[in-house]
């Protein structure tokens, strides 16, 4: 009657008893039910990362350190030409300040296409190859080695440590040099193994699957490129050294630069996600800078609740699709490559940060690779016109006039798939490609604000007549 009800026992339980009943149920089974949820919440996160990871791997992509070192495998000691570059890189002599300080660019204006360097520059560069020369002879053995591995540990991600990148800087204006000087004095054989060397110092990083490396080659196809030109601007190379140069210029071509690149930007990344956010957030700004809480405190609740497992998934969604770009033919590749900018942007700082954080990264590869190729094959086109115009007294009036004596086929536009494009000038000719923007610019060249040449076309210039 005074509101006790009988227990199970037959005693009677008064309201107290009753409300402490509904306490332990809110404080230890609602707690239980909430850890489920959660370890359930985490299950369900961690199974769409490994699916995710699964698809990549059912497409033979390396979706780890270790796989990508599995993938990157060594090669036999007798075949590697690393064992000819560490000893040109120890042979090489570092020239005293006073001996470089006429090449310094403070003291250099860089020459027209046909023109030469100062005496002054020119007696520096001779003073620098001599000093070098054994390094010189120790490059060209290794030019004839099929194969070359540097010794990297992938397994150290984004901190990897590439030594024989600054290295191969040096090389590369030791070669750079020796091409000059070989112009100079009019000696064609020491030009074409000079820039043979720079070539082939390129393909000594073509397989690396970092994209550092994969910059640093392209690079050197850029400097072998731009030296040619200055060669044929001015002097007529022999029919037999455009053949061969033509040959190397086609190997260094590596249609699996941009899949290597981008496998090894996507694997470095990964083990970013095991770093909790917490360890990242600047506690001073959080409590001093009241606007920022949200920014700051948000991201590390949600890494706590599972959230690291979120980022992972859109940094997995964002790369998948670039990896099946990479392994596309270029103009194809390169559209589905633009494609997945929107998925790029939507990415949100808030829910997935290290993602937002690493998405400048993801991205460009492909185009970055494509105009590589088309230095490549407009360099190589222009060594056959220079081979047509030995043979015929005169430059052709289309590219489809080198076929088939020349050339098999004209070398696909890697931006559209279209033949490389020709036009005759006034004093020589220009083979180009129409880059990035898709756009026809005739390969005309035009000045900057510095007074410097450039095109929006990728442009192969010879001005001699």
């Amino acid at each position: 009657m005074f509101g006790r009800t009988t227990n199970r026992h037959g005693r009677q339980a008064y309201p107290w008893e009753r409300r402490r009943r509904r306490i332990l149920i809110f404080f230890v089974a609602i707690p239980l039910l909430l850890l489920g949820a959660f370890a359930g919440w985490r299950v369900y996160l961690q199974r769409g990362v490994a699916q995710r990871l699964e698809v990549i791997r059912a497409q033979g992509f390396p979706a780890s350190l270790e796989e990508l070192e599995a993938w990157y495998p060594p090669i036999p000691e007798e075949e590697n030409a690393w064992k000819w570059y560490r000893q040109a890189f120890d042979a090489w002599s570092n020239p005293s300040p006073e001996q470089l300080e006429p090449l310094l660019p403070r003291n250099l204006e860089p020459p027209k296409r046909t023109e030469a360097f100062p005496d002054e520059a020119l007696a520096a560069m001779r003073g620098y190859a001599a000093m070098n020369a054994e390094t010189l002879e120790l490059l060209h053995r290794a030019a004839a080695m099929p194969h070359c591995r540097y010794p990297i540990d992938l397994s150290e991600g984004q901190a990897i440590d590439l030594p024989h990148l600054s290295a191969i800087d040096k090389i590369e204006l030791l070669l750079r040099f020796e091409v000059e000087i070989a112009l100079d004095a009019g000696d064609t054989g020491r030009v074409l193994r000079a820039l043979s060397d720079i070539v082939v110092l390129g393909c000594s990083l073509r397989d690396e699957p970092v994209p550092r490396s994969q910059w640093k080659r392209m690079g050197l196809n850029a400097t072998a490129c731009s030296s040619l030109e200055r060669v044929l601007s001015r002097t007529a190379l022999p029919a037999e050294a455009a053949l061969a140069l033509g040959g190397v210029l086609a190997s260094a071509e590596s249609p699996e630069a941009g899949l290597r690149a981008a496998l090894g930007e996507f694997c470095a990344g990964i083990p970013r996600f095991s770093i909790p956010v917490a360890d990242r957030v600047n506690y001073r700004l959080l409590f001093t800078k009241f606007r920022r809480v949200a920014d700051e405190f948000v991201p590390c609740v949600l890494d706590a609740a599972g959230g690291g497992c979120v980022d992972l998934q859109y940094y997995l969604d964002a790369h998948f699709p670039i990896l099946q770009a990479a392994r596309l033919p270029r103009p194809e590749g390169l559209s589905a490559e633009r494609s997945c900018g929107p998925m790029l942007e939507s990415i949100p700082y808030r829910w997935a940060p290290r993602s937002y954080a690493l998405r400048w990264q993801v991205g460009g590869t492909i185009n970055l690779i494509a105009r590589d190729e088309a230095q490549l094959r407009t360099a190589r086109t222009a060594l056959a016109v220079e081979r047509y115009r030995l043979a015929y007294g005169g430059l052709p009036g289309m590219l489809d006039a080198l076929i088939p004596e020349f050339l098999d086929v004209v070398p696909a536009d890697p931006y559209n798939g279209e033949p490389l494009r020709y036009h005759i000038l006034d004093a020589g000719y220009v083979v180009y490609s129409v880059s990035s923007n898709l756009s026809d610019e005739g390969g005309d060249e035009r000045e900057n604000n510095a007074g410097e040449l450039y095109s929006s076309d990728a442009i192969f210039k010879v001005e001699r007549l």
